[in-house]
């Protein structure tokens, strides 16, 4: 309902405050990624609200998937993920982590 929409709005800002921490603190960066990943299909701005409704977030967002995709490859980097030939790619969890930019 509306209530629903109106939370995905707010976490979906709060999304955005966390993304722009990532140059601050790049762990978040993998969390923040597949949060931003979902939202894809919600768009990226709310749609205008009416009187008798409250905004909601509209459609799919090329923004919204750009921005998942630049931080899972931070995430990448951050994990030592970004090098296909280091010894300790399957230990850190990097095939895992590839999917998800590949998604």
């Amino acid at each position: 309902g509306d209530d629903g929409a109106m939370h995905r709005a707010e976490a979906f800002t709060y999304l955005l405050e966390l993304a722009a921490a990532v140059p601050m603190k790049p762990v978040l960066a993998l969390g923040v990624g597949q949060a931003l990943h979902s939202f894809f299909w919600w768009g990226d701005r709310p749609e205008e609200a009416s009187a008798s409704q409250l905004p909601r977030l509209n459609k799919p967002s090329v923004k919204v998937m750009k921005m998942a995709l630049s931080l899972h490859e931070k995430a990448l980097q951050v994990a030592g993920c970004d090098s296909l030939l280091s010894e300790a790619f399957l230990t850190r969890k990097c095939p895992w982590r590839w999917r998800f930019t590949f998604l």
